[in-house]
């Protein structure tokens, strides 16, 4: 699967990261690329709302823990991000 670009509408401030609108990853499915474009759509009060059923719901599920290799494979996604992200444009 290719690599995915969300781009959120111009103008949100209210993200963990402002600056960064768009959002790549080869883990994002045509579905979950609309779920996302949809909930982009919906307005502040439904998308707050909408956070909150979710996370009640994933503290409720039953899951197991990560294994090493998922925690180092993620941390090594993440610093690479980090790394791109600092680098001059």
């Amino acid at each position: 699967m290719g690599s995915t670009t969300l781009r959120y509408p111009s103008g949100i401030t209210d993200r963990l990261d402002a600056k960064n609108t768009t959002w790549d990853s080869d883990f994002v499915t045509q579905a979950m690329q609309k779920l996302l474009e949809e909930f982009d759509a919906l307005p502040d009060r439904d998308r707050s709302e909408l956070v909150a059923e979710l996370a009640r719901r994933i503290a409720l599920a039953p899951h197991d823990l990560p294994h090493d290799d998922d925690l180092v494979a993620a941390a090594d996604r993440l610093f690479t991000e980090l790394d791109r992200r600092e680098q001059p444009e």
